[in-house]
């Protein structure tokens, strides 16, 4: 295998503002995901990462849970603050 290919999983509490008309409040929730990055120079790598995030259904009239699919790309570089 590659040791310049890391594949990762990641996931945590998530927090959100929803705001609809008179409606300000702030919601929690979770994400959750995974991705791939590439380390294509040896202080530079490329990623592509997948997030679900759901924020739990409320009291309020005519809103259920909030449910998003986040993509992400980029490109990185890695600094060496240590040496």
């Amino acid at each position: 295998m590659d040791s310049r290919l890391l594949f990762f999983g990641t996931a945590g509490l998530a927090a959100g503002k929803l705001k609809d008309g008179p409606i300000n409040k702030m919601k929690m929730g979770w994400t959750a995901g995974g991705g791939v990055e590439w380390a294509f120079l040896p202080k530079w790598s490329a990623k592509a990462e997948y997030l679900y995030t759901e924020f739990k259904h409320d009291d309020l009239p005519d809103w259920n849970a909030a449910k998003f699919l986040t993509f992400r790309v980029g490109v990185n570089y890695h600094f060496d603050l240590f040496r």
